[in-house]
């Protein structure tokens, strides 16, 4: 099987190299070179952990796993939601030639009817089509800078994940910024949100850091906590009281939509509509967003995951908390649909460079 989330389907504390052993069962380790290979994968990864890597790349890496056990069905649940088209196209493509080679039987789980076109011998469909609606523009009649990104750069061993990035945000924008697995989005995100630290450049902020929303809100939640409680993790940080912490954690659940009902609710109980959300709740009480503090949230892949009826609603909760409050927002994503129809300004990623 090849699980839909793949941060929680590989462990932490083990290389890849290793994990990828454990499946390929006795296989010599070329095998697994030559797996990633195909993946186009290069071998230095067999040494490198899953945090190091990006999520479309981990989603390459869980699939391998599940064709080194040689299967006789393989059953693909949303197997290219966190990746880009060019590489969504040749990793489908990958498994319909291995299908081919090997003879096994595949059954696909998917939300995203275009990898369908011209390859599935049966589909079956469950609920009804939909596409993603064009979001509403934003109103900010004076909108002010939040984020000013200058001569940023990151380097890893061997990768130049960064080189000499600027940019420039003002409240009320969508940023939208797309590129291939792998291309620097991920690190983007983590250096502007203080999660990661640059080798140089600047980041300049005009009142809060800026709140990153991972590319899976669920990890982020812890899911023994109630609700409430993950909401208002920052404050109880800084040591407020606990009838302040609730009162201001239920009233940024109430803003993004969130029922009364859920308060007592495990985090790990919740869908995946539900989480998005509250990591979005819990981000801008972190910021201390108000009428006159300008917030700056990123959003690391963090749609992919979702299915287009939860995607649009988030999106339209999103272009709405903007009519009120004085927000910026920056989209990691390779979704087209979402580009066009959500951004106010987009931007390509590749190589570690942004390009217009």
């Amino acid at each position: 099987m090849v699980p839909q989330d793949p941060v929680a389907a590989l462990s932490p504390v083990l290389t890849i190299g290793r994990q990828m052993q454990e499946a390929a069962k006795g296989q010599p380790r070329q095998a697994i070179v030559d797996m990633l290979s195909r993946l186009g994968l290069p071998p230095e990864f067999c040494h490198r952990y899953p945090h190091q890597v990006s999520g479309g790349q981990l989603q390459r890496i869980v699939l391998g796993q599940a064709l080194l056990c040689k299967p006789q069905i393989l059953l693909a649940d949303e197997p290219a939601a966190a990746l880009d088209s060019t590489t969504r196209t040749a990793i489908i493509q990958f498994i319909k030639d291995l299908q081919c080679e090997l003879g096994f039987a595949l059954l696909l789980v998917t939300h995203d009817t275009q990898i369908l076109e011209g390859w599935a011998a049966k589909i079956v469909e469950i609920g009804e089509a939909v596409s993603l609606p064009k979001v509403q523009s934003t109103n900010q009649s004076f909108p002010v800078e939040t984020l000013r990104v200058s001569h940023l750069s990151k380097t890893y061993p061997r990768v130049k994940a960064l080189e000499s990035i600027n940019l420039q945000l003002k409240t009320g924008a969508r940023l939208v910024i797309s590129g291939e697995s792998g291309s620097g989005k991920s690190t983007l995100a983590k250096c502007l949100a203080g999660w990661e630290t640059a080798d140089s450049g600047t980041v300049e902020f005009s009142s809060r850091k800026p709140q990153l929303i991972p590319q899976n809100p669920g990890e982020s939640l812890n899911p023994f906590w109630e609700t409430w409680e993950v909401v208002a993790e920052s404050l109880r940080i800084q040591g407020n009281s606990k009838p302040d912490r609730k009162k201001q954690a239920l009233l940024w659940m109430d803003r993004v939509g969130l029922p009364n009902h859920l308060t007592s609710r495990k985090c790990g109980t919740c869908s995946g509509g539900e989480r998005a959300r509250l990591a979005i709740a819990r981000a801008l009480l972190a910021c201390q967003c108000d009428q006159q503090t300008p917030a700056t949230l990123i959003f690391d892949e963090s749609f992919s995951s979702l299915d287009l009826n939860l995607r649009a609603q988030i999106l339209n909760l999103l272009a709405q908390l903007q009519q009120h409050w004085p927000l910026a927002y920056i989209v990691m994503a390779h979704d087209e649909q979402l580009s066009q129809n959500f951004a106010s300004q987009r931007l390509t990623m590749q190589q570690g460079r942004l390009s217009a």
